[in-house]
């Protein structure tokens, strides 16, 4: 189930480059997992690589298999995984920074300030309305005919509706 050509026994030198670590790295994982070399410094090939390949360490293994070290054979997985976790990571952080200059430069707002300018534009909206008969309703008395209420009523509307579009009433401050 292997995919590497190796003896029986073999030297941490091979076992390393079969497993595309340094010579270090794959000493450090060996006496980890306690797997002891022979008096001619060889380890059991099958039981060495297990070890190594489960002990394998991502990060390493990316950077020896891009400087050359290595097995060229040995397919590395994580390389693929390690660049899109970097990838994603990357955008996350751009698109951070993105969002505190929008935020720094006033084109990105919070929730809050618009949810409050929301309400502070209709509860206006609603008083000016309600308000409205109370306000009207003398001037109309004294109105003789269909004519004269339509141009009170059309004056005191045009009044209402300015003093609404009134943008320094709503917009959000800083």
């Amino acid at each position: 189930m292997h995919n590497y050509t190796l003896p029986p026994e073999a030297g941490i030198t091979e076992l390393a480059e079969a497993a595309g670590l340094s010579r270090d790295r794959a000493k450090q994982v060996l006496d980890t997992a306690k797997i002891k070399r022979d008096k001619y410094r060889k380890y059991p090939t099958e039981l060495a690589m297990q070890a190594l390949l489960a002990f394998s360490d991502a990060g390493k293994s990316t950077g020896h298999a891009l400087n050359g070290y290595g097995n060229p054979d040995t397919r590395n997985d994580h390389m693929q995984a390690l660049a899109a976790a970097r990838a994603t990571a990357e955008s996350a952080r751009a698109r951070k920074i993105e969002l505190e200059v929008a935020s720094k430069e006033g084109r990105l707002v919070s929730r809050e300030a618009v949810n409050q300018a929301a309400v502070e534009f209709s509860t206006h909206i609603r008083n000016g309305l309600l308000g409205f008969p109370a306000r009207i309703a003398h001037k109309l008395v004294g109105a003789a005919d269909a004519e004269a209420i339509e141009r009170v009523l059309d004056e005191a509307i045009r009044e209402e509706l300015a003093a609404l579009s009134d943008i320094d009433l709503y917009a959000l401050s800083d």
